[in-house]
């Protein structure tokens, strides 16, 4: 687990749902960045079945990275205790820590398919734009007290701001030039919103959503379509589907994936050879 402030109460109340179900475990606590890839590389080579994860999404995504390399890797449940918990929302899970845990107790695993930028797997998405600009930003105290609203507060200065810069994009023999791009293995994005209704899991397919510019207009277009669930509605946005692209633009650009940044461009994103099992409320 990720002990950050505020979350060990809840993680605590997750473990008292899993005992209650007649479950039990040894918890680990991570103290620094990297520790639970580390942990999770550890706990499978020691042969252990399952390894849950108390944490956010950045944690999720050191999780996976230390699981991946596995050559039969446990299956990992998920506990969400972040900020926007967008991969327990595409697995069906309970936003309650508790009530994951009571549902995480007696689920079935599923496969899934991962992702990749320049060596680093990602579960979920993953940005070049105004979405990575926004995470590299955002000031980590003010994440660690205010969550969701540290991002909504970056989000607004940068889009008062304004920019717009460009970028290419290759996959396959197509080219384009576009304002912002999101890499979506699952159709949820920064929480509750859909980015890419299509992508799926399950599927070795990775699902794009291009903005054409990265102006205010077209920025504030976009997010009013994200927040009614209507992203097709967006004037500027486009989707597509690939297994690979490659993206280009300024030098220094930030990458980010599960919401940590990763690198900087260039970037190629494909899908990851490997797959993993992971514990599903729907």
């Amino acid at each position: 687990m990720n002990p950050a402030a505020g979350r060990r109460r809840r993680f605590a109340e997750a473990l008292s749902a899993w005992s209650a179900a007649g479950r039990t475990t040894a918890v680990v606590e991570t103290q620094r960045r990297g520790d639970a890839e580390r942990l999770a590389r550890e706990a499978a080579a020691s042969g252990v079945g399952l390894v849950l994860v108390g944490g956010g999404d950045g944690t999720v995504n050191e999780v996976i990275n230390g699981l991946a390399d596995s050559p039969r890797p446990p299956a990992l449940g998920v506990l969400p205790l972040g900020t926007a918990n967008v991969l327990a929302r595409e697995l069906g899970l309970p936003l309650g820590p508790a009530a994951a845990a009571t549902a995480l107790a007696t689920a079935r695993s599923r496969k899934v398919h991962l992702g990749l930028v320049n060596g680093r797997r990602f579960v979920m998405m993953a940005g070049v734009g105004f979405d990575a600009q926004v995470v590299a930003a955002v000031d980590p105290e003010a994440k660690r007290r205010f969550g969701r609203l540290a991002y909504a507060a970056t989000t607004a200065d940068l889009w008062a701001r304004g920019r717009n810069a460009r970028y290419r994009v290759q996959t396959g023999d197509t080219a384009l030039e576009v304002g912002s791009v999101i890499v979506a293995n699952g159709r949820h994005y920064a929480g509750g919103f859909v980015a890419c209704p299509t992508a799926d899991l399950s599927r070795p397919e990775l699902s794009l959503c291009l903005l054409n510019s990265s102006t205010r207009p077209q920025v504030l277009a976009t997010a009013l379509a994200l927040g009614i669930g209507r992203i097709g509605w967006a004037p500027g946005v486009s989707h597509l589907s690939a297994p690979m692209l490659h993206v280009d633009g300024p030098a220094d650009e930030p990458v980010q994936a599960d919401g940590d940044i990763v690198g900087t461009l260039p970037a190629t994103f494909s899908v990851a050879p490997e797959t993993l099992r992971m514990l599903t409320g729907s």
